[in-house]
């Protein structure tokens, strides 16, 4: 570490005992080398020590090699940006709050406001760009709180935009838009003759007023059917279609694509997708695949579809069982990886058994025509049983129910929700997963996953963080969302009050 007006030489020098050796004596290197080794509380309590150490300890390259073994959430503000973009205070301040933030993840809470009961029940609830919780009733329009206020701030769209939410909606999804930081909705509405999508865009950068201007939307009669996907950076949007079995769509162009389903996977339900590159990753019900987009007709307005097989198909064999529900983070790239790869992870469940923790890598995702083709690879990095196994009609059963769950974009903290079956009792479930790869099994198609779940590492980070004991069906938690970055929790129940945790 080069000084060369001998700053630090002087002040190590300006405390020394009686001429002995001490630990500021030694290089700034090795003392760097001996506080990376520290955990953040520990290193905190080394920096203190001595204003040399203290001094030293500022460094950019020792506080990002801390952020990338800890494996900790970013906030979206940073999340976009390249480690090495960050300064060394941004980095400090990085690690301190995820720090903070994964102390209390695990830890019981308590309601820190619950807002009343809507007058509709919702389609959505979600929690977006760490701040924003947006809900979305089936009749009326999108209700927006600012967590970052107590009680949160509430905004709503203003009248002379919210005719586009009169008709009744049958469907809903949300995204940020990554370069302007609006919100972009989507939805299924139900029309007389018809089923249409809209997608709308609300403007949240700096909100001064109490309500909300809708800047722009767009109707693309083409998609009729359930939205399970936004990609605001490619203006996509993905539909779950039964007889096409994915739709893409352009909702700047209206232009519109569909890939047909094989006959043998008409059972075989969508339960997440993701846009990666050229290709849709597609968690369903029994398998995973990777599918090549068609390109889109060349005229505004059409719609064409395609019989596209799998570019890659895992079987997920667990005898007599399917998924009944999954979670897909955000693509992200593989920097451990000489070829140019993304990793997505999924968190799926089963409602008696419980979660799977899997990591798919795709590589050569963007279509290059004389480039390699498109492949992945699919890891379980762990397993979650149900507790407190007991036997009824011979056959081994958990005393809880999954009823749901989520993960974050980043993949690496996840939430959902339980039910006890001998008590009228809901658990919220709080998890942070270890996202190395020294203990992942490898899984092949067709491999039996009851017998890789003997040999999967288990899930042990994970706490129940609140618990909702009333014999009222009114009570149960049927939405829950959350910031991986904050750590805050947002519930919906099923008289459609919302709790913020």
């Amino acid at each position: 570490m080069s000084d060369p007006e001998g700053g630090l030489k002087e002040l190590a020098t300006s405390s020394r005992v009686d001429g002995k050796t001490t630990l500021i004596d030694l290089p700034p290197e090795l003392i760097l080398r001996i506080a990376s080794l520290l955990e953040v509380r520990d290193l905190l309590a080394f920096r203190r020590t001595h204003r040399f150490i203290h001094t030293i300890s500022q460094d950019k390259l020792l506080w990002g090699s801390i952020f990338h073994d800890l494996r900790l959430p970013l906030p979206r503000t940073l999340r976009s940006r390249h480690l090495d973009s960050l300064s060394y205070p941004e980095l400090e301040n990085a690690v301190l709050h995820s720090c903070m933030v994964e102390h209390w993840w695990l830890k019981e809470r308590k309601a820190v406001f619950t807002l009343p009961a809507m007058n509709s029940s919702y389609r959505l609830l979600d929690f977006l760009d760490d701040r924003w919780v947006i809900s979305i009733p089936v009749n009326g329009s999108p209700v927006i709180w600012d967590t970052r206020e107590i009680p949160p701030k509430l905004y709503q769209l203003c009248e002379s935009t919210s005719h586009a939410f009169r008709t009744e909606t049958s469907g809903a999804t949300v995204a940020v838009d990554p370069h302007q930081g609006d919100i972009i909705i989507g939805l299924r509405k139900n029309l007389r003759d018809r089923s249409t999508s809209q997608i709308l865009r609300v403007h949240l950068a700096d909100p001064k007023a109490d309500c909300l201007q809708l800047t722009a939307y767009k109707t693309i009669d083409h998609l009729s059917h359930a939205i399970i996907a936004l990609e605001p950076s490619r203006n996509a949007v993905i539909t779950d279609s039964i007889s096409a079995g994915i739709e893409i769509g352009d909702w700047i162009r209206s232009r519109v694509v569909g890939i047909s389903t094989p006959n043998d996977y008409e059972f075989a339900f969508i339960l997440g997708v993701r846009l990666v590159g050229d290709y849709i990753l597609s968690f369903r019900s029994t398998c995973i695949e990777l599918l090549s987009v068609p390109p889109f007709p060349d005229t505004d307005g059409q719609i064409t579809y395609e019989t596209n097989p799998a570019s890659y198909r895992f079987h997920l064999n667990y005898p007599d069982l399917a998924f009944t529900g999954a979670s897909l983070s955000e693509p992200q790239q593989n920097p451990e990886s000489p070829e140019d790869s993304r990793i997505v992870y999924i968190l799926a469940h089963q409602t008696t058994i419980g979660f799977f923790y899997f990591r798919v890598t795709i590589y050569n995702p963007d279509y290059v025509p004389s480039g390699p083709r498109a492949r992945m690879d699919v890891d379980l990095l762990g397993v979650y049983e149900l507790r407190r196994p007991r036997v009824r009609h011979r056959e081994e059963v958990g005393t809880r129910l999954v009823l749901g769950g989520r993960l974050g974009p980043e993949g690496k903290r996840g939430l959902w929700t339980e039910r006890s079956l001998s008590k009228l009792k809901r658990f919220v479930v709080a998890a942070s997963f270890d996202q190395s790869c020294s203990e992942a099994v490898a899984v092949e198609s067709g491999d039996d996953l009851r017998e890789l779940c003997e040999i999967a590492p288990r899930i042990e980070s994970t706490s129940d963080v609140f618990v909702v004991d009333s014999w009222s069906p009114d009570d149960d938690i049927v939405r829950c969302a959350f910031s991986e970055a904050t750590g805050k929790i947002v519930l919906g129940t099923r008289d459609n009050r919302i709790i913020l945790l």
